[in-house]
């Protein structure tokens, strides 16, 4: 069947209501024992991004092209841990089993960051009290301060990497947000 032959029938099928183009992907709150990451793609040009799928590097969040790098993996993390409502992820990277525990500064503006397997986080950061909004996106201590932040490293791979911004704009870094980081199915 030729291409113009397909898409005559498409469009027909449309027109009658045989079949119908996708609706909006909805993102949800995962009951799954694991859950993906993502942005909600409402101020973001996907053709620049290339996703919205958080990815895992150097112990913090980034979104964008930075997917492609050898050292960037899917952020697949764990759903919320027993009553601390905390987050964790394995690395595929990294020898060992060690769990690592997602984290933020509550007062400061700094990148969202992973502890190093089974150790703890930074002196100051929480890796408890995190929650989906009634919007279904993620929260700390009830607030939502992810912003999308990129600096000129980061530019020439279209990547942006995630941060809690309490504090202002960091020094270096060009910001948007808050973003919308929401749970759906890997």
């Amino acid at each position: 069947m030729h291409t113009s032959t397909i898409l005559v029938w498409v469009l027909f099928l449309l027109n009658t209501g045989t079949i119908a183009a996708p609706g909006t992907f909805t993102m949800r709150q995962s009951t799954d024992s694991k859950i993906g990451l993502y942005l909600n793609g409402a101020n973001f040009d996907i053709d620049y991004l290339q996703t919205l799928e958080l990815s895992y590097a150097n112990a913090s969040v980034y979104v964008g092209r930075i997917k492609n790098q050898p050292y960037a993996e899917p952020l697949v993390v764990g759903n919320f841990n027993g009553d601390d409502n905390s987050i964790s992820f394995v690395s595929t990277q990294k020898s060992g089993t060690g769990v690592q525990q997602m984290y933020v500064v509550p007062g400061d503006s700094k990148a969202v960051g992973f502890s190093l397997s089974d150790r703890s986080a930074p002196q100051g950061a929480s890796t408890t009290d995190f929650s989906f909004g009634s919007n279904a996106e993620l929260l700390h201590a009830g607030i939502n301060r992810f912003f999308v932040c990129q600096n000129d490293a980061l530019a020439p791979l279209d990547t942006y990497q995630i941060y809690w911004n309490a504090a202002g704009q960091p020094l270096g870094w060009t910001c948007q947000g808050p973003v919308k980081i929401q749970a759906g199915d890997v």
